[in-house]
């Protein structure tokens, strides 16, 4: 189902999560009108058109928070080639957590992140090259999804820092796509 909704209404789709039963959440995807309107026509995502330069590698991002997903459909709206995409959108997707027991996920502690006690500003350098995400073991069972923070900057020669109020999930495989349930759009 296709929503078209800003202002006010946007806001009810917002605020109506938190009744949501425990196990399911809603997540939020930034991007073009024209994307959205696609996706929630019907249309896949293709991770093979995501770029391989984000955070945790090529994947299709989400947030719990519908300001955060605003913002970045605004940033997207505005790059020159999406000039004719008639404007910024955000996708409302739920998500039954419960389903995640099938999937392999590698979730980074927030906490932990600056000292990279786990690993997450390793990846982020390392993803952010362009190189595909580390193989969990090297079992050949490349991870589904991945949840941390949202790097802000990253390097050797650069302070670590993440956007506090920010979290993402990348959903890097296919199979992770097959648990969304599209809700809609609003506009930015």
């Amino acid at each position: 189902m296709t929503i078209g909704l800003q202002g006010r209404q946007a806001l009810a789709i917002s605020r109506a999560v938190t009744a949501e039963p425990s196990l399911i959440r809603t997540l939020y995807h930034g991007t073009t009108r024209a994307s959205a309107q696609a996706l929630c026509g019907g249309g896949k995502v293709d991770l093979a058109r995501c770029s391989q330069f984000s955070d945790f590698g090529r994947g299709f991002y989400m947030t719990s928070n519908p300001d955060q997903a605003r913002t970045w459909a605004t940033v997207v709206a505005g790059r020159p080639r999406n000039v004719d995409t008639n404007g910024a959108a955000v996708i409302a997707t739920r998500v039954d957590f419960s389903d995640l027991s099938k999937l392999r996920i590698l979730a980074f502690a927030n906490t932990w992140a600056k000292q990279d006690y786990n690993g997450f500003w390793s990846v982020i350098e390392w993803c952010r090259k362009g190189n595909k995400l580390p193989d969990p073991g090297r079992r050949n069972e490349p991870w589904d999804i991945v949840i941390g923070q949202v790097a802000y900057t990253w390097g050797p020669a650069r302070p670590r820092e993440v956007f506090s109020a920010y979290d993402q999930v990348a959903f890097v495989s296919d199979r992770s796509l097959d648990l969304l349930t599209k809700q809609g759009f609003w506009l930015v």
